[in-house]
């Protein structure tokens, strides 16, 4: 899928094809239990790229062109 890449991390979890529950199925089974570290890092990838203050930059580097 385009664009994927800048928005996800395999480490953060995975992907499955819409509407295909085996894959679903088989990707929740194979994914590790969740845990302090995995967590933190998942949270600190959504910091540094969604949080409010990257996002205003971004828009306002954008609409000043």
């Amino acid at each position: 899928i385009a664009g994927i890449p800048f928005v996800a991390d395999k480490k953060c979890g995975c992907f499955v094809e819409t509407g295909n529950v085996r894959e679903l199925a088989k990707a929740i089974m194979q994914q590790p239990r969740k845990n302090e570290r995995m967590s933190e890092y998942c949270r600190q990838y959504a910091l540094n790229r969604y949080s409010f203050d990257i996002l205003y930059s971004k828009v306002m580097d954008i609409w000043r062109g």
